[in-house]
């Protein structure tokens, strides 16, 4: 019973669209059908022009991930599979919300809400990683979020876990399962990437 209620709590927090709210309040418009579609930062920024509503929605979808997090620290250890389904579930939640027809966002923001409070070396390894990606191989975000995504992905499994204990705050541990779940965090958020990935091959850009 456990285990479901934990299942269906995050998909719901991860599921809550406060990114088509927010634009359609302020910004009289829609989210899911314009723009790229995506129910994200991006879109929301590049839709209403504003830079202050982009980081609003950036900074909420973020908490959405750390508050499983924080809801893990305080009620839910020392079961740490507990954890593991928690932070898959946000994130899938957010990119497929049942409140948008299992549309969404890409992700990045809410797992990064998981992981800064996890262990923030992979957010910085990521962060490392998408500039060498942006400013060396192509000056273009979703290129850049791919190899960061892959090789923070990488570099995670070849870091030594004395290193990772450096960051890890909330005293979690398991390194190994933790490496395993920003793996498949980043699987999640690397399928939403395929279609813009597509879509720019296809136009040669």
């Amino acid at each position: 019973m456990e285990i479901i209620i934990t299942i269906l709590s995050s998909y719901l927090i991860g599921s809550i669209p406060f990114s088509f709210f927010i634009v359609k309040m302020f910004h009289n418009k829609n989210i899911i059908t314009e723009g790229s579609g995506n129910a994200g930062a991006m879109n929301s920024y590049e839709l209403s022009n504003n830079k202050l509503t982009g980081i609003i929605v950036l900074l909420i979808d973020l908490l959405k991930g750390a508050l499983v997090v924080l809801i893990y620290n305080s009620f839910l250890k020392p079961d740490i599979s507990l954890l593991y389904i928690s932070a898959f579930w946000v994130v899938l939640g957010h990119n497929t919300s049942i409140f948008l027809g299992f549309k969404g966002g890409r992700g990045l923001s809410t797992a990064a809400g998981i992981f800064l409070l996890i262990n923030p070396y992979l957010i910085i390894s990521w962060i490392l990683m998408w500039f060498a990606g942006y400013y060396v191989i192509r000056k273009n975000v979703h290129i850049a979020n791919s190899i960061a995504l892959i090789g923070s992905t990488i570099l995670a499994f070849s870091t030594p876990d004395q290193l990772l204990s450096a960051f890890d705050f909330l005293g979690i541990g398991h390194y190994i399962g933790i490496k395993l779940l920003y793996s498949v965090v980043s699987i999640l958020i690397l399928i939403k990437h395929i279609k813009p990935l597509k879509e720019l091959l296809a136009t040669g850009a």
